[in-house]
């Protein structure tokens, strides 16, 4: 196997040099860059993964034990961990038990005798001295999960105070009356499903005629006894901690031929329907985070929680009222409006409302609310955000089945102010709200030989653009017609087909400059900053790879094929690449100057429906968190905060917490600062208009801003309207 001093001396450079090429550090020319890279590819060199941590005196394994990899619990305490930890460096071995202390004992003796970081543990031991007398100090921390075992420092378990919580609300709510507690392993008294339910009970529900009997099993086979145990108790429930172990008891009771009783368990974060069990749905992934911020020493940006109960059966929507009629909503086409096609049968299902969906242009929208023969058609209305307040005192309804004060549980003020509110009247709920984020290719901003070319170049280090001068350069550099050995065709996209398409494009720029489009509560543009921003837009459009589309998917395109390094986007338009294939490649962070525009709408209620109850029973089934969860992983955009405590969501579209850290702060000026609505679609499509006519001409910029300045002044009463 070849050497770094085989590599040395086959590029002609210094081993310090090579050590500096491998490690992407110090002060190495491109040209010695170049060597060193063919060199490597000569020779068929391999890197060790280790070397970094070796270097610090560390490894970078990190030892699991688990009973076995069939639970659902152990499953996906191990997926995440893996998950967390590779995008850090480190490895993961697995050894499995099958839960036999003897076993477990060989085990670590041999884990003993290899370079591990950390040990994470699901022990079936009674006492962790033997841990300790095994390792005496020989690796950095030992993790106990889920068993907690004598003499252990570190342990991490399950929310078990939420879980009793939610378990005794749901006996409750069902009339429940008799409850066998069933937990696969001991556990200490204290970390139990059975403690936490007669604590609650005892403390918040002491009225509450509930009869608690605890059975500790530690043998699968003894199930068809605890079939007896429940007959003769005559028990009306049974919570089993264990999915695996609910499934067989439920397999006991068929085998037995008598009707077994309503059965809870736990589960993962995934809804999936199962009408055998009532799931208490638990977020595993708070303990591999927990345990990465032991090991690592910082935290993750998520925000985790359990999802507790979902639909443990159709009834339990006590909301829905069976009605035998149908609804009309009208909206443009999106990924959004798709997910929400797959669920809406299952709305049909509990509620017996047939919704009928129509989509029409996004430009169909504004003709047909002035048009009240064509209005009346339609009871829901997917608006846009920058419509919503133009059309929402003549055109829809306002809202009396929810606050202000319920949406600040769910989303942000600056969502609230901008998709749901007309003065301090509740007009719609979010439903595909977006901010723009800058998406980038990880493999080229960290490419070795890319990040030297430009510094060559450029005199500084190639970084995500913090302002839109810096965003231009790289695009520069990027471009073949600016930079001959650019490693691709162009640095970015711009999409001129559609005026308010390229409007967003002013904006996000003038808004870095300036903090509003009013002056004086008068519309009118900063004429000096919209001058700066005419000029890099000039610059942008001199270099950028130029679309006659209407929308951004083509552009898109050119990300994920690595035609283009980087854009600016509602975050919405990146659903379909949310795919493992592409997401290690892809970077993401604020826009250059972290002024972000809004997109996306809401859903209201036509002030013309006959079927208000109707529409209420649809909104409120559609806010409904399990509902919104399941239309997020079909590819529905959502602000919601819990949509951050779905892992699963997270791992497939990981720009999200980037979304949640700023609160969804960001700006289109529907309304202006003294609460007058704004017809924001004519102003974007004026400005649109204006900004391509400039161009592709030679027109100066005091001339556009001159006129653009003119149009507002002069049509300002039509541009503007009193929500009183």
């Amino acid at each position: 196997m070849p050497t770094m001093k085989d590599i040395a001396k086959e590029a002609e450079v210094s081993l310090g040099t090579v050590s500096n090429v491998l490690n992407e550090k110090g002060n190495v020319s491109l040209k010695k860059i170049r060597k060193v890279q063919d060199a490597i590819q000569k020779l068929g060199y391999r890197k060790n993964a280790q070397a970094g941590f070796l270097k610090k005196g560390n490894t970078n394994k990190i030892a699991v034990i688990l009973p076995n990899i069939r639970s659902i619990k152990y499953q996906s305490l191990y997926e995440e961990l893996e998950y967390v930890f590779y995008q850090e460096g480190y490895r993961l071995n697995l050894y499995l038990t099958c839960g036999i202390p003897e076993k477990e004992k060989e085990l670590i003796n041999l884990i003993s005798s290899e370079n591990y970081f950390s040990l994470i543990v699901v022990s079936c031991l009674d006492d962790g001295k033997y841990y300790e007398t095994i390792f005496k100090g020989n690796i950095d921390k030992i993790i106990f999960v889920y068993n907690k075992l004598k003499n252990v420092k570190y342990f991490f378990d399950l929310n078990y105070v939420e879980i009793g919580k939610k378990l005794a609300e749901d006996l409750i709510d069902k009339n429940i009356r008799k409850v066998g507690v069933f937990e696969l392993l001991s556990k200490v008294e204290k970390q139990s499903i059975y403690y936490f339910i007669t604590s609650y009970l005892k403390k918040n529900k002491p009225e509450a005629d509930i009869k608690l009997i605890k059975y500790d099993l530690n043998d699968y086979g003894l199930m068809f006894d605890f079939v007896e145990f429940v007959r003769h108790n005559r028990l009306d429930s049974v919570i089993v901690d264990d999915f695996e172990s609910a499934e067989k008891l439920r397999n006991a009771f068929y085998f037995s031929n008598y009707p077994e009783p309503i059965i809870y368990t736990l589960y993962n974060n995934s809804y999936i329907n199962d009408y055998r069990f009532i799931k208490y749905h638990i977020n595993y992934e708070l303990i591999s985070d927990n345990i990465f911020s032991l090991i690592v020493g910082r935290k993750r940006n998520i925000k985790v929680k359990d999802k507790g109960i979902l639909f443990s059966s159709d009834s339990d929507l006590s909301y829905v009222h069976k009605y035998h009629k149908s609804l009309n909503i009208l909206t443009i086409d999106s990924p959004s409006i798709q997910a929400l096609k797959k669920i809406i049968p299952h709305f049909h299902k509990v509620s017996g409302i047939k919704v009928n969906i129509e989509i029409v242009s996004f430009n169909e929208i504004s003709l047909i609310l002035n048009d009240i023969n064509k209005a009346e058609q339609y009871d829901i209305i997917r608006i846009d955000m920058e419509s919503f307040p133009w059309f929402a005192k003549s055109n829809f309804t306002p809202f009396n089945f929810i606050t202000k004060k319920q949406l600040e549980k769910n989303y942000s003020q600056d969502i609230i102010k901008r998709f749901c509110l007309l003065g301090e009247d509740v007009y719609a709920v979010p439903f595909d709200p977006s901010i723009q984020i800058l998406f980038y290719r990880k493999d080229f901003f960290e490419n070795q030989t890319i990040r030297r070319l430009y510094f060559e170049q450029n005199k500084k280090d190639l970084s995500i653009p913090k302002n839109f001068e810096e965003f231009n350069s790289i695009v520069q550099f990027f471009s073949e017609n600016k930079n001959s050995l650019s490693p691709t065709s162009y640095g970015t996209a711009l999409v001129l087909g559609d005026e308010e398409v390229l409007a967003t494009e002013f904006f996000v720029r003038y808004y870095a400059l300036s903090a509003s489009l009013f002056e004086l509560n008068s519309l009118k543009l900063d004429v000096i900053k919209s001058i700066d921003v005419l000029i890099n837009l000039k610059t942008l459009f001199l270099s950028a790879k130029l679309l006659e589309d209407k929308w951004w998917s083509n552009a898109v395109n050119m990300l994920e094929n690595k035609t283009i390094p980087m854009l600016i986007i509602y975050m919405n338009h990146f659903f379909h690449l949310s795919h493992a294939e592409l997401s290690p490649s892809l970077g993401f962070a604020p826009v250059p100057g972290d002024m972000p525009l809004f997109g996306g709408g809401s859903l209201v209620i036509s002030k013309h429906t006959v079927h208000k109850q109707e529409c209420i029973q649809f909104l409120s089934w559609f806010m409904q968190d399990e509902i919104h969860d399941q239309y997020v992983m079909l590819g529905g955009n959502s602000a919601r905060k819990n949509i951050l405590s779905n892992q699963e969501i997270i791992k497939t579209m990981p720009w999200l917490p980037l979304a949640y850290e700023k609160e969804f702060n960001g700006i289109r000026e529907n309304i202006n600062p003294l609460g007058f609505s704004v017809n924001l679609r004519k102003i974007e499509f004026f400005i649109g208009k204006m900004v391509k006519k400039y161009l592709f001409s030679h027109l100066s910029e005091e001339q556009v801003i001159g006129e653009i300045n003119r149009y507002l002044s002069e049509n300002e009463a039509e541009l503007m309207q009193s929500i009183s």
